[in-house]
Parts: structure tokens; C-alpha cells; sequence
């Protein structure tokens, strides 16, 4: 890997954080829970106490707002 690609990997890695960081304490941890924790949808809604399709809804949310930040960020 080039000098470039890490460079711009990190500049990435610092967005994503900073759009992180935009997101409520909720929205974080529903990502947390779908991408850290590697939980289906239907595992989220369990933990959450709410129908899956909620729980699908809200992830969806959470991302869109994630990726809006991103290029924000960036």
C-alpha cells in the first residue's frame, strides 16, 4: 500500500468518525449493534423491543444520516 492510500484510508477513517460523532447516542448504537455486534435485524428489534420492521427502519435512518455526514465530512 502506498503512501497515497494510507493517507487518504485515513482521511476516511477521520470522517466517518467525525460523522460518528454527529449521530444521537441511539442512532450509535443501533450501528453498533448491527455492524460491531454482527446482529440481524430481527435480533435488533429483540433487543430494542420493537418490531423488525422498526428496527429496519431505524437502521436504514441511522446509515442515511451516517452517509450524508460522511460527505459532509469529507
Amino acid at each position: 500500500m502506498g503512501p497515497e492510500v494510507e493517507i487518504e484510508d485515513e482521511e476516511r477513517r477521520t470522517a466517518v468518525r467525525a460523522a460518528l460523532a454527529t449521530l444521537d447516542p441511539r442512532e450509535r448504537d443501533l450501528l453498533a449493534l448491527k455492524f460491531a455486534a454482527g446482529l440481524q435485524n430481527v435480533e435488533i428489534a429483540r433487543v430494542l423491543g420493537v418490531s423488525a420492521s422498526s428496527a429496519g427502519t431505524r437502521l436504514h435512518r441511522a446509515i442515511e444520516k451516517l452517509r450524508e455526514a460522511c460527505r459532509e465530512a469529507l
